[in-house]
């Protein structure tokens, strides 16, 4: 993964050398390159160079050092780009979450060789007094942004994998103005209803613009609303939720993180628009929660996840190779969907998100 400029070295310059040299030495076909590690430290001037390589790791065998290599590198890197003022825009490329899921392979397997085996190698000693009992091998550190980071652009072409996939025709359906082939019910009040969402989003043109696409996914949306209440005497409902409900909430939301002005947040946007809409739905109708409270990278994660509801059919019933559990073609997609897991579970475990209307 390549990184601009951070820290020189981040106080590691041995580490960086060890490194460097030990992956340039053992290229050397049939040597022993840790032998050869010893000679080029006995040649460099004086004995704190010499204790240097001894207090290094002179006894690690080439799969230790090859994900000691690999973990260092993560850690470093994630310390560096967490500084720098396009971290935001690292966290959702596809390469950081390769990366990533590779550190965590390694942090594993070093886990079970130096923990759960016992290695007694220089490496796996230091390992072992950092990490413990690698209780938390499963959740090695994510990159975590220093300060406020500028919003980037959320595009449903950067999150889908293809066109074909059930989740990216839903959102096309919407952005194409989802319509009634019948009329009649909420159709009736399409007029009234965009009229008054117009009226609510003046301060804001640039989600203004969208009125009409929006008004017409809602009408969609509440026109499949479940009607509820089987007993006798009981008024019946009708319950806005489910599964087009939760689409509507991700393409709105999607479309106000990429139309937000400079002085707005995205849950007064959002409220806004939700309260406009709801205000001219009749008494019956009941509104599934939906959560504004939230970060625009926790929002990407959580469409993730929801649009790998509407598509895990489709990829699992795409052939494969032999020996594989996924066809190649969604690879990154689903590394993707691994990666938002993670996040999702992380934050609901530390946070309770507040959910508003």
């Amino acid at each position: 993964m390549e990184i601009e400029k951070g820290p020189p070295l981040d106080g590691k310059p041995w580490d960086f050398f060890y490194y460097w040299l030990v992956n340039e030495i053992r290229t050397l076909k049939d040597q022993d390159f840790m032998d050869i590690m010893r000679k080029i430290y006995d040649k460099l001037q004086g004995e704190k160079r010499k204790q240097k390589f001894n207090d290094m790791y002179d006894n690690i065998g080439e799969d230790v050092f090859d994900n000691s290599m690999q973990l260092f590198n993560y850690d470093y890197n994630v310390s560096a780009i967490a500084k720098l003022p396009k971290c935001s825009s690292y966290l959702s490329d596809g390469n950081y979450i390769k990366y990533h899921s590779k550190a965590q392979k390694a942090y594993i397997w070093l886990c079970e060789k130096c923990v759960e085996n016992n290695s007694d190698d220089k490496y796996c000693m230091e390992f072992k007094k950092s990490n413990g009992n690698c209780e938390t091998k499963q959740n090695l550190p994510q990159l975590e942004c220093k300060g406020v980071q500028a919003p980037e652009t959320l595009t449903m072409e950067e999150e889908d994998d293809s066109d074909e996939l059930p989740s990216k025709e839903r959102y096309d359906n919407f952005d194409r103005g989802a319509g009634s082939t019948t009329g009649g019910g909420i159709w009736n009040k399409e007029t009234e209803i965009r009229a008054h969402l117009e009226n609510e989003l003046n301060k804001y043109d640039r989600i203004k613009k969208h009125a009409g696409n929006i008004t017409k996914a809602w009408c969609y949306v509440t026109n499949g609303a479940n009607e509820e209440g089987d007993y006798a005497g009981e008024v019946r409902r009708k319950e806005v939720s489910g599964p087009v409900y939760d689409l509507f909430y991700f393409w709105l939301g999607d479309k106000v993180w990429n139309n937000l002005g400079r002085d707005n947040t995205f849950s007064e946007v959002t409220d806004k628009i939700y309260r406009a809409l709801k205000e001219k739905l009749l008494s019956e109708y009941r509104c599934g929660t939906i959560y504004t409270d939230i970060t625009q990278e926790y929002f990407k994660q959580m469409k993730i996840l929801s649009n790998y509801q509407m598509d895990e059919s489709t990829i699992t019933e795409e052939p494969k190779g032999e020996g594989e559990l996924c066809s190649a073609r969604y690879e990154d997609y689903l590394q993707k969907v691994q990666y938002a897991y993670e996040i999702i579970q992380k934050e609901c475990v530390a946070h309770k998100k507040s959910q508003v209307v």
